[in-house]
């Protein structure tokens, strides 16, 4: 009797676990994603030197977290500025995509770089990162593009 008992509540207790979820993503949390598909063009200037590049391999993905977007890029190109975080600036009830901005103006670091999500028929995103920095005694001043799709959908 007691094994029957047993059985009996272990069926119940795991029929009503929770599972993990496999429902689409709703609203904001669209944008938490790996995207890849597109190639980072990228520059960077030390002190007046410049070297630029792509990256056809590149890809980046986006956690999405306390209204920030929490932004790794994943390449090969010489940039030192490959994760950060962008506060969100557009609306969180919107419908067509997202905006997350990142401005900083001191007097040793310049920068303004945005994450756009577009989401309409399709969903994609495109980081714009442009920044210049002077606090280890040179000038550095790196920009670059990057776009993708997401590859979890």
């Amino acid at each position: 009797m007691r094994y029957l008992s047993f059985l009996i509540l272990s069926i119940v207790f795991f029929s009503c676990s929770k599972k993990e979820s496999t429902a689409p993503k709703e609203g904001i949390n669209r944008v938490a994603d790996h995207y890849s598909g597109g190639k980072l063009s990228w520059e960077q200037t030390v002190d007046g030197v410049k070297t630029t590049g792509t990256d056809d391999n590149s890809s980046f993905d986006v956690v999405y977290k306390d209204k920030k977007a929490i932004i790794t890029v994943n390449t090969t190109a010489s940039v030192a500025n490959k994760s950060y975080q962008f506060p969100l600036v557009s609306p969180e009830t919107s419908s067509n995509g997202y905006i997350f901005q990142l401005v900083e103006n001191t007097d040793i670091v310049q920068g303004n770089s945005v994450l756009r999500v577009t989401i309409t028929t399709s969903k994609s995103a495109q980081i714009d990162f442009n920044k210049t920095d002077k606090s280890s005694g040179k000038t550095i001043k790196e920009v670059y593009t990057l776009t993708g799709i997401p590859q979890n959908d």
